[in-house]
């Protein structure tokens, strides 16, 4: 079975098509918020509850822009920011578990993300199931 590279997620990766002032920002919220949940001993398991903290602290740190008008325009501010929030916090989740080397969390972590490496897997591991802990 070939898989296509195309169909692989890098978990601390940006989106194509972002532009350069998006990407720097959730960089720098990611690095920024990383280092102060290592700082300060944030565990990382389990590991939903450490993505949710993260999550509310990008929030607090960089919070959704109030829209002026509802409409298309406000849909999509809104649609944006909320891939940027998933974004982010998926970056600053992969750097927290690199530095304290949780390959296992790591893994199950970016199998939520990939298909291809889910596929991958299911070749090499039939029946295996990384649940989420």
């Amino acid at each position: 079975m070939l898989l296509d590279d195309a169909s692989r997620v890098d978990p601390a990766g940006m989106p194509v098509g972002w532009s350069a002032s998006a990407s720097r920002r959730a960089q720098m919220v990611a690095d920024t918020l990383a280092m102060r949940a290592l700082r300060h001993g944030w565990a990382t398991r389990p590991a939903p509850l450490l993505e949710a903290h993260l999550r509310d602290s990008i929030m607090t740190m960089a919070p959704a822009p109030r829209p002026l008008r509802a409409g298309r325009q406000a849909t999509a501010r809104a649609a944006a920011y909320a891939e940027w929030l998933g974004v982010t916090t998926r970056m600053a989740m992969v750097r927290v578990l690199e530095v304290q080397r949780e390959s296992e969390a790591l893994l199950r972590y970016a199998v939520r993300e990939d298909a291809a490496l889910r596929a991958g897997l299911d070749v090499v591991a039939p029946g295996l199931t990384l649940s989420r802990r």
